[in-house]
């Protein structure tokens, strides 16, 4: 790394010289460098991530970094009710709506 250069101060630790080399080299020309490290982003980022926010290069690699660390498949997709009963249940989103908006007694 050159004295001077922009990403003086990050610590690349864990990484391989072409691993940082290129990290250094996404981050120099603005580019999101997670593809580079997709293993190793999350722990570089989080020693880093108040260096990288300074020089703007936090937000699209921490994003990616955390796609690619979290588990999506556990999450379940709302289901949709299937009739008007299931609608006005009153634990339903629609009842809990409806009753806010409803006028109150004096």
């Amino acid at each position: 790394m050159e004295a001077g250069s922009p990403t003086d101060g990050l610590d690349f630790t864990g990484l391989t010289a072409l691993a940082a080399s290129n990290v250094q080299a996404a981050i120099a020309s603005g580019d999101n460098f997670h593809g580079y490290i997709p293993s190793e982003s999350l722990e570089f980022i989080v020693r880093n991530y108040r260096r990288l926010a300074f020089m703007k290069a936090l937000e699209a690699a921490w994003l990616d970094a955390y796609v690619h660390a979290s588990n999506f498949k556990e999450c379940k997709r709302p289901t949709q009710p299937s009739s008007n009963d299931e609608m006005n249940a009153p634990h339903s989103f629609v009842s809990k709506l409806r009753r806010r908006h409803e006028p109150r007694p004096n």
